[in-house]
């Protein structure tokens, strides 16, 4: 009996420390959604001109082959007419499922709030010190983000497309002038 006991505790033990050790967080569950390359409109411009579309790459960090979702770095690139793209890296943290982005240019550090992340779509809002917050809506790949905006406009009464999205290189340019650090949130 005493043997039995001492098993059924030994087992709880280790049921308790498998679920401590495996148990993911709210935040960990964005961080493991956002991972990876999302495409669409974050209202950028650069010398006057609004970038025809984003491209947006979040890389969690991982300490000993253990990935922590919770933050990470990543890469921005903001395409423009005629093969023109910037480029910015950034850091991020997710906290009470906030997602905190640092630029490489203070200007462009912003928070991401209110979104939803599904499988191939990631939309909600975005808010920095300088401007009020914009909606924006990101798909993991440019030719879904491209889907959307022709289907949004096919859909609208005599709206004009700017094509933004559909204007410019097809996101596999053989030669890209890229210039650092001049972007700035279209207002």
């Amino acid at each position: 009996m005493k043997s039995l006991l001492n098993k059924i505790a030994m087992l709880a033990i280790m049921l308790t420390a498998t679920c401590i050790f495996t148990a993911c967080d709210e935040d960990d569950e964005v961080g493991n959604k956002l991972d990876g390359t999302w495409y669409g409109d974050l209202q950028m411009k650069s010398n006057g001109e609004v970038a025809d579309y984003s491209e947006i790459i979040f890389r969690s960090t991982s300490n000993e082959g253990i990935s922590n979702y919770k933050n990470g770095t990543g890469d921005e690139y903001d395409h423009y007419s005629r093969n023109r793209r910037v480029h910015h890296t950034f850091r991020y943290e997710i906290s009470d499922k906030v997602i905190y982005m640092y630029y490489d240019n203070e200007g462009l550090d912003c928070s991401i709030r209110d979104y939803t992340i599904r499988k191939y779509a990631f939309s909600g809002w975005i808010d920095s010190k300088y401007t009020a917050s914009v909606p924006f809506e990101l798909y993991r790949s440019l030719k879904d983000y491209r889907n959307a905006v022709n289907t949004n406009s096919d859909r609208s009464d005599n709206s004009s497309n700017d094509g933004r999205a559909v204007k410019g290189a097809d996101g596999e340019a053989n030669e890209v002038l890229e210039t650092e650090g001049t972007d700035e949130i279209a207002e």
